[in-house]
């Protein structure tokens, strides 16, 4: 079946209206992974994990359907660029149709715009706590390491200065 100009517009266009509820919807899904981040809630943060690859996942399928549209659509009113680019063919349309492409561009550019700038922000909360824990798990380790009473001997070599300290002042 051959499909006319009008029902691959239409087809385009509803393929990208899906795309900006997958795109809203996967901006929610960072803002909760800043939260979760912020709270440090493991478990959390692996379900919002699955979420957020599930998310991306549909979208690189809606993501390659958008470009078969956009290229059929393109070869349908003869527009000879290639690699074909949304916003040349909106201004190759012009009128309503280009403009309706026009917005629905940059609504999605928006809305990438802000999940990849979410996504940085989330980054640098994940590089900090990694630093805080890292920093930690050496002063443990120099702790255990510098502090030791018992050599492999059995013998006490190093007191050290925490020798015969109470832990807490409750029996």
């Amino acid at each position: 079946m051959i499909k006319s100009i009008d029902n691959i517009y239409d087809e385009v266009i509803l393929q990208m209206q899906e795309m900006v509820k997958l795109y809203r919807y996967l901006l929610d899904v960072v803002r909760k992974e800043k939260e979760i981040l912020i709270e440090s809630n493991l478990e959390e943060l692996n379900n919002n994990n699955k979420v957020k690859e599930l998310t991306l996942l549909k979208l690189k399928k809606q993501e390659a359907q958008r470009i078969e549209l956009i290229d059929e659509f393109a070869q349908a009113i003869d527009f000879k660029q290639s690699p074909v680019r949304l916003l040349d063919l909106a201004n190759d349309l012009g009128g309503e149709r280009g403009d309706k492409l026009r917005r629905q561009h940059s609504v999605l550019t928006m809305l990438l715009g802000r999940v990849q700038d979410l996504n940085k922000e989330n980054e640098i909360l994940v590089h900090s706590a990694l630093d805080h824990v890292i920093g930690a798990m050496k002063t443990i380790k120099n702790d255990l390491n510098e502090n030791s009473m018992y050599k492999k001997k059995g013998d006490v070599e190093n007191q050290g200065e925490y020798v015969g300290r109470l832990v807490r002042r409750q029996v």
